[in-house]
């Protein structure tokens, strides 16, 4: 018997600074994401100013109003444990490397939010911060010409004056947050089933205002950036390829990682003016080819879009869903 009776949520909802979008979700009696299937997926634009994504100010204008388009996209039924996912701007987001970590969960936190202070200068003792610690095997570990870290930590803190309007939001609009996500780390989590093996790997995430960038070596996330994007910037080519090479100048390539092998950079999402690819031949940038300035190696990228056809879910009955719904989907499959 349980406790507390909630069931798995059927519904994701992610916000971002320009729109509402919302998932609807089918489920069977066996586990597992191949026994999913979507059953819808509506989009709301939001007023200018009504949500403004930011880790250092409550990002809602009017919790009200924002509540009644959530129930405008819902329609008439309330009282819904849902998934939320928000935007990766409304909350600090860090990676750390540690040469000795605490197994004690409670000191690891203590450590991180000194961390979070000394090393990125930014305050989080009214922050609730969650992570996940990721063991460096002894392969990555030496491979690493500038870290003999044992683990790396991803940390997300955010303001708990923020997190409280996204709560005072559900509790308005009706709702029952059973998880609470951040976009991109979300995403990450439910695309790694479908990203192909490779010894370095990267992820790079772009919607709205918001563009986001993990590299992966051996499974561990290496080097990590989140930056704001202003809705008419269209140089996201050159966005990449920027941090492409700064990741390359930070983390010079091992000798297996320098050879003519391509290196694949999984891509989610589209600009923010253009429309979708006619096909999924028709790539989001150009081919990428990065020389690094150090030690002049040069390195090719394999650019792969994903997209809803990539995703382990059936959702036949719809056509061409949103890119902005995956976020809410991530939230909804990885609960």
């Amino acid at each position: 018997m349980h406790v507390f009776p909630v069931r798995r949520p059927q519904i994701g909802l992610s916000i971002s600074g320009q729109r509402l979008t919302l998932v609807e979700l089918s489920r069977g009696w066996r586990p597992g994401p191949r026994n999913a299937v979507l059953r819808r997926v509506d989009e709301r634009n939001l007023p200018s100013g009504l949500v403004c994504p930011s880790a250092t100010e409550r990002n809602l204008s009017d919790v009200p109003a924002l509540a009644q388009e959530v129930r405008a996209l819902l329609g008439t039924r309330r009282t819904l444990p849902i998934s939320l996912s928000l935007p990766d701007l409304c909350a600090q987001i860090g990676l750390f490397e540690f040469e000795t970590l605490s197994q004690q969960v409670a000191e690891q936190a203590n450590l991180l939010r000194w961390r979070f202070e000394q090393d990125l200068k930014v305050p989080v003792a009214d922050s609730r911060l969650v992570h996940r610690v990721f063991p460096l095997p002894h392969t990555t570990a030496g491979s690493d010409q500038k870290s003999s870290a044992s683990a790396r930590v991803l940390a997300v803190a955010i303001r708990r004056d923020i997190l409280a309007q996204y709560e005072q939001l559900c509790a308005q609009a009706g709702l029952l947050p059973v998880t609470v996500g951040i976009a991109s780390l979300q995403l990450f989590d439910f695309c790694h089933s479908v990203m192909k093996s490779a010894e370095e790997l990267f992820f790079a995430h772009r919607l709205d205002d918001s563009f986001s960038f993990m590299a992966v070596r051996h499974g561990c996330p290496v080097f990590l950036r989140i930056k704001s994007l202003r809705q008419a910037q269209t140089d996201l080519t050159g966005e990449l390829i920027g941090t492409l090479q700064f990741y390359d100048d930070q983390q010079l390539p091992s000798p297996r990682l320098s050879d003519d092998r391509p290196r694949p950079l999984f891509f989610l999402g589209s600009r923010a003016t253009d429309p979708a690819p006619a096909s999924r031949a028709d790539h989001l940038f150009p081919a990428c080819h990065v020389i690094h300035p150090a030690s002049r190696l040069s390195s090719r990228i394999e650019i792969i879009p994903l997209g809803w056809e990539d995703m382990p879910i059936e959702w036949n009955e719809l056509s061409s869903p949103p890119v902005a719904g995956l976020s809410a989907l991530a939230g909804v499959m990885v609960s």
